[in-house]
């Protein structure tokens, strides 16, 4: 082996060495409720905003189940969903009502406290504590840990401080998804798709047969995206979305339900299903004032755009009615009010 060789590999059990040291160095701290958490300290020295009872915070949460000589199992990244959390620092976070007993107990939220925006707290809960809590939890097995990663975003004095930065941040996000959503309509020429009396963007890639009307009950597929790509729902056979794994044949995720006109679903998917037929395929786009407007919901975001992928797999004329149940044994029929009729019961 020459010198230089001998010199990098000198230099690369050093830096193993000193990453192993200093991962040792974390020291991590007690909860009240038991779970072990650490502080890591990523502000800035001159924020002086630090999280307190009372205040707003935001936070970018990833949990996941940790196990020595295995791959993570990722429960939930907010940085891939885009979800962040918002959370007020009052008695119903910081502290829990504990079912078992009816006491309140330290929430791990409380390991916040003293933080400032930038920095992160991972909470770390074995398993085998959860399970002797919650002995129905057991999908995860009793070996290993379910670590909490809490990386704080903002933090807010007040309710009242936390509106108006979010209205702040809505209308500026309102004038760019307004740009980004002309742009991909033009770029994509979908002007023609362009259904006025709904203002709805309908394209049939596929047609099927007989009129979609307000009171016919139809069984669809989807896959709901927002103009960036990114997949937030879908019952499709092989596409998964975050929390959910993918629909296989063996376990198919059942069709999406509902009444046209009924006012079931979101504004503009329940209306643009009249511009579909029965075995139809085809695309929606919807403009956020016909998805979830400037509010936005779980992890689909103010003033978003949405596209969804559709398959209209059956149309039926109304609801179908639900069977009657049978009555249960050695017991008599009911007739109105819920009161026996005559004659169903021995005296």
């Amino acid at each position: 082996m020459n010198k230089k060789k001998t010199l990098y590999s000198a230099i690369m059990l050093l830096s193993m060495a000193t990453i192993f040291v200093a991962c040792n160095r974390i020291s991590y701290k007690k909860l009240p409720n038991g779970n072990s958490y650490f502080i890591g300290k990523n502000s800035k020295a001159s924020d002086t905003n630090s999280v307190k009872m009372g205040k707003v915070i935001q936070v970018y949460v990833t949990s996941k189940i940790v196990r020595s000589g295995k791959k993570d199992t990722i429960m939930f990244n907010s940085y891939e969903t885009g979800k962040i959390e918002t959370l007020s620092i009052d008695s119903n976070t910081l502290y829990m009502q504990n079912q078992q007993t009816q006491k309140q107990e330290v929430s791990d939220i409380y390991a916040t406290l003293g933080t400032k925006a930038g920095d992160s707290v991972t909470i770390k809960t074995s398993l085998a504590s959860i399970i002797k809590k919650n002995p129905q939890a057991t999908q995860f097995g009793t070996k290993g840990d379910f670590v909490l990663v809490l990386k704080i975003k903002n933090v807010f004095n007040s309710q009242d401080d936390f509106m108006a930065y979010q209205n702040k941040e809505n209308e500026a996000k309102k004038e760019v998804n307004a740009k980004v959503f002309d742009d991909y309509i033009t770029k994509n020429n979908l002007a023609a798709s362009f259904k006025p009396a709904d203002s709805v963007y309908v394209t049939i890639t596929k047609p099927g047969s007989g009129a979609i009307t307000n009171g016919n009950f139809v069984k669809v597929r989807y896959k709901g995206t927002t103009l960036d790509g990114k997949v937030f729902d879908s019952n499709m056979e092989g596409i998964g979305v975050p929390g959910r794994p993918p629909a296989t044949k063996g376990q198919p995720i059942p069709t999406l339900d509902f009444s046209v006109g009924a006012k079931e679903m979101i504004p503009g998917f329940d209306a643009a299903m009249k511009y579909f037929t029965k075995g139809a395929t085809g695309t929606i786009i919807l403009p956020y004032n016909k998805a979830y407007g400037p509010s936005g919901n779980g992890q689909i975001g103010a003033y978003e755009t949405l596209i969804f992928d559709v398959v209209v797999e059956d149309v039926l004329a109304t609801k179908p009615v639900p069977p009657k149940q049978p009555a249960m044994p050695n017991m008599p029929p009911q007739g109105q009010g819920g009161q026996p009729q005559q004659g169903g019961q021995p005296q």
